[in-house]
């Protein structure tokens, strides 16, 4: 949404010297946008801005976000906003814009970030494009899943309730969907139109003489191709070119492929026969050196018309080309003596004559100098750019002149030159007679790097950890100064705490590390969470009850029972099986199941059973869309390859897991199975509503047959941003499919597994990349949903039916850290944060299947040189875990804050020092952080609560 303000123009007439003030040219007003949380947008900041000559420059970001996310001007004139991670509000940022004229204008742009619900999203897409420029023919369509319906819809600037918004001209159109429990979600979508739509017609040449013609040439601009032709003198006659065309006048309408029209006329004047050219021989003398002159032959030539000129025989001894009514001649280096070329004129009517031009290349003194150049390497002590080079040149024609070239924009033309830098250094030397004589020079400092191991990065109290220090490049010896004033590569430590050593080299080039010794960190108790399962009378059900249950893993499945129903309990996946019973009914099982923290906890699973009968056979089971018994992530594949197809809807249009009766479709995958098994929701339509489905009942026969692999198009990890190690910091990856040597031929869609560490991490959240390759927001569909604590399956499809071939970024995840890592290589425990895949799929839009290389990214985690922890815990919290309240000892007055794992603020309040009870009954069970800012530092508590 804009807003426009109008811009007053003050024009200040001066009366004593008449002269009027330029008046500004270009314009640039607010804007004003609204997204979702950790989503980023593409801003067309420049669709309300005006330029009188219609030309806009490059945008430039003159005050960044003030959220601390990012702005990024596009090639397009549009700009990439992301909020910061978490970030929710009002964020601003001001841009600037040019024209040809010289004249800029700024405006600030205004971005509501609202906060969005987990599991809820919607889709906005051009269904119909505006056809023509300046036509209001477009539509776009909002599709929704997730939340709980029904949803509420309101667009903006129409002012509408609808999912489809018809007779729409180009521009940003956003839309506000809310669901029946509040929850708001935001989709934007800036409609284009084609650029507008014109030809030019032109005659070549514009006057005939008696019985010659003209060739006329159709110059398309803007529209949509491909373009028809259609001539006034010829009617058959297709293409943009036209030959032979005596005196008079013609016309030319266009049509392009979306129906659009341009039309242009022109007029073929005859004339009298004109003159044939003459032309004359020249001679010319060539001085000594590099020769960068023209040579006007055609001087002493009799013209009457215009005249083509052309190089007919080159010469022997150089190169001659034509540069407008000149010749510009280049002799062989070093060649002196005589050379001749031949050159051509022609006039429009194609009558032609020429003529030979002699040349005399004259001796020079030669490019035979040589050129020496005599470095001194920087060195650390002088801030590492105290280097210097010397040149020295021997031979040539004195005087010499000097141009130095280096790192960063180095220039000189100084001999010697100093104060330098380390980098490649390039030196031209050009003598009196223009010979230049090139050398080059790399001016190297080693680098120096620190790094340090501990035997124990995590203490109980009593125990030590030996520390080393490790020095990598530099110039040896190197000397090490620890924090704690001892020396040596070696201490040893016997309490937390960060520690940091200075690596010295003989350079005094240097290097600091620094490591985190943490407390041991009690494990988080386990929590059973309930299950709701549905079953056929008489049917084999198999359950996975630790799948949503939370804890230190691993989580182990010690018994299982039910009511006069017989139980087979697998251990080794922690399943339990059995067949349901003859009649409908619920059963209840009870289950006890204990993780690394001790004690276990019991849980209850609610079997629904549903009568037999409603169906038998070819059964649709909702979220089941590509029929294997399973549903997962695989089934948004065939969302993606059925989109949009549409068939007999079915009588019970419900998603509860069951077998409903549906009608077979005429339309059926490439594998043979009939589309109306992805219509998830039974409305008759593929889309992405259809995900709700699989969103609803996942996991319920969860057994998924897809692997990873190592041949083929290369799927793996990329860190982007790590904004520290302790509790509460983020982990930014971004997700790569194909690279430059082996991209993925025939893409159409993929579905896959992230495996993370549960026990240090948790997704935050997984986002499309801002500038994505594989499809746009329009022809492309996202699905995440999470597995457990340390698994999270995806899936991208697109919706057009149509391959593309690239690679590139398909998503990003960014991961909170919930325990703290540094010092955490023991056996039971490392200071490497593993990043894999699995059970991955991916497929063309005829369902075959593409091969994978899975890559795994082991992320080695230490902290950053500048992060420093309190010598001691000024903060005391227990009961830890916490059920109904919990006590908070502060030392001093401080600002307390308390957020949830997705960034959320649960509890903020000013407590004095002292002792504090918070009431946290309304709190879910879950993992929190505490965050206390006293006045000198800032400390980070988890505790875990459970009711």
């Amino acid at each position: 949404m804009h807003t426009f303000r109008p811009a007053v123009v003050l024009m200040v007439i001066a009366l004593l010297s008449g002269i009027m003030a330029k008046a500004q040219t270009i314009t640039a007003n607010n804007d004003f946008f609204t997204t979702m949380a950790n989503s980023p947008l593409i801003l067309p900041v420049l669709a309300n801005d005006n330029s009188e000559t219609g030309y806009f420059g490059e945008v430039l970001i003159i005050n960044p976000p003030a959220s601390g996310g990012n702005a990024a001007p596009l090639p397009t004139g549009m700009v990439a906003y992301a909020p910061a991670p978490g970030f929710t509000g009002t964020d601003e940022f001001s841009y600037s814009v040019s024209n040809d004229l010289g004249d800029v204008a700024t405006a600030v742009v205004v971005v509501d970030v609202l906060e969005g619900c987990p599991d809820f999203y919607a889709v906005m897409n051009p269904t119909q494009p505006v056809s023509c420029n300046g036509l209001c023919n477009g539509q776009l369509t909002v599709a929704v899943w997730g939340g709980v319906p029904p949803y509420t819809m309101s667009w903006q600037p129409e002012f509408a309730d609808v999912p489809v918004l018809s007779n729409l001209c180009a521009g940003w159109y956003s839309c506000t969907v809310t669901d029946f429990s509040g929850c708001i979600t935001v989709v934007s979508h800036y409609l284009n139109q084609p650029p507008p739509f014109g030809v030019q017609l032109t005659a070549n040449p514009p006057v005939v003489g008696p019985g010659e013609t003209a060739q006329l040439n159709a110059t398309v601009s803007g529209g949509v191709p491909p373009y028809n032709f259609s001539w006034s003198m010829n009617a058959g006659l297709d293409g943009p070119v036209a030959l032979n065309n005596p005196p008079g006048p013609y016309s030319v309408t266009v049509t392009d492929a979306n129906g659009c029209t341009a039309q242009d006329n022109v007029f073929v004047n005859g004339g009298p026969p004109p003159a044939t050219p003459v032309a004359v021989d020249d001679f010319f003398e060539i001085p000594p050196g590099p020769f960068s002159g023209m040579l006007n032959v055609l001087l002493n030539d009799t013209l009457s018309t215009p005249v083509t000129l052309l190089v007919s025989e080159a010469p022997n001894h150089g190169v001659a080309t034509v540069a407008g009514n000149f010749v510009q001649y280049q002799p062989n280096p070093g060649y002196n003596g005589p050379d001749a070329f031949t050159y051509t004129i022609c006039s429009p009517s194609g009558n032609c004559d020429e003529a030979t031009v002699m040349l005399a290349v004259l001796a020079g003194p030669g490019c035979d100098f040589v050129i020496s150049l005599n470095p001194m390497f920087p060195t650390c002590s002088g801030a590492g750019c105290n280097g210097s080079i010397g040149a020295f040149v021997t031979g040539g024609m004195p005087p010499y002149t000097y141009l130095w070239t280096g790192p960063d924009g180095f220039t000189s033309t100084a001999n010697p030159i100093s104060g330098l830098c380390p980098g490649n250094y390039n030196l031209a030397v050009t003598d009196a007679s223009g010979c230049t004589q090139n050398a080059g020079v790399a001016l190297v400092l080693p680098p120096l790097t620190a790094t340090i191991t501990a035997t124990d990065l995590q203490l109980a109290p009593g125990e030590t950890s030996e520390l080393t220090a490790f020095a990598t490049g530099g110039v040896f010896p190197v000397f090490y100064q620890w924090g704690t004033g001892e020396t040596g590569n070696t201490i040893i430590v016997n309490e937390p705490g960060n520690y940091c050593v200075m690596a010295v080299d003989a350079n005094g080039c240097t290097d600091e590390a620094c490591i985190n010794i943490t407390p041991e960190m009690p494990p988080i108790p386990y929590t059973a969470v309930p299950d709701t399962v549905y079953a056929e009378t008489g049917q084999p059900v198999l359950v996975a009850p630790l799948l949503n249950d939370t804890g230190t893993p691993p989580l182990n499945l010690l018994t299982a029972v039910a009511a006069g129903i017989p139980l087979s309990i697998d251990y080794a996946n922690d399943w339990i099986g059995f067949t349901a019973p003859n009649l409908p009914d619920t059963i209840y099982i009870s289950y006890s199941a204990t993780g690394s923290a001790m004690p276990g906890a019991t849980g209850t699973i609610v079997v629904i059973v549903l009568p037999a009968g409603e169906c038998s056979f070819n059964c649709v089971w909702p979220g089941d869309a590509d029929n294997n018994g399973t549903t997962n992530n695989f089934d948004v594949l065939n969302i993606g390859l059925g989109y949009d197809f549409t068939g007999v809807p079915r009588s019970d249009t419900t998603i509860d897991w069951y077998a409903h009766n549906a009608a077979n479709w005429a339309s059926v995958f490439p594998d043979g199975l009939n589309h109306k098994f992805a219509d998830c929701n039974g409305n008759g339509i593929i889309n992405a509503a259809d995900t709700t489905a699989i969103s609803a009942n996942y996991g319920l026969t969860h057994g998924k047959t897809g692997q990873t692999g190592s041949t083929g198009a290369p799927l793996y990890f990329a860190l982007e941003n790590q904004s520290g190690t302790e509790v509460g910091d983020t982990i930014t990856l971004s997700v790569h499919l194909g690279n430059t040597e082996n991209p993925v031929p025939d893409f159409y869609g993929i579905a896959y597994t992230v495996n993370f560490d549960g026990t240090f991490l948790q997704l935050q959240n997984f986002t499309p990349p801002l500038l994505p390759w594989a499809g746009t927001l329009s022809n492309t569909l996202h699905f995440r949903k999470n597995v457990g604590n340390s698994q999270s399956d995806i899936a991208l499809t697109r919706t057009n039916h149509q391959n593309i071939t690239g690679q590139g970024p398909i998503g990003q995840a960014t991961f909170v850290i919930i325990e703290n890592i540094d010092g955490k290589n023991e056996a039971q425990f490392s200071a490497e944060l593993p990043f894999s895949f699995s059970n991955t799929r991916c497929i063309s839009n005829n369902g075959a299947e593409i091969e994978l290389n899975t890559q795994e990214l082991v992320l080695s985690v230490t902290s950053s040189p500048g992060n420093t922890l309190p010598a001691e815990i000024s903060t005391a919290v227990y009961p830890n875990p916490a059920k109904d309240y919990l006590q908070l000892l502060l030392a001093d007055g401080a600002k307390v804050q308390i957020t949830d794992l997705t960034g959320h603020v649960i509890y903020a309040d000013y407590l004095p020092e002292g002792a504090h009870t918070i009431d946290t009954q309304r709190f879910t069970n879950s993992l929190y952080l505490i965050k206390v800012n006293y006045p000198e530092k800032t400390e980070t508590l988890k505790v875990f609560i459970y009711h």
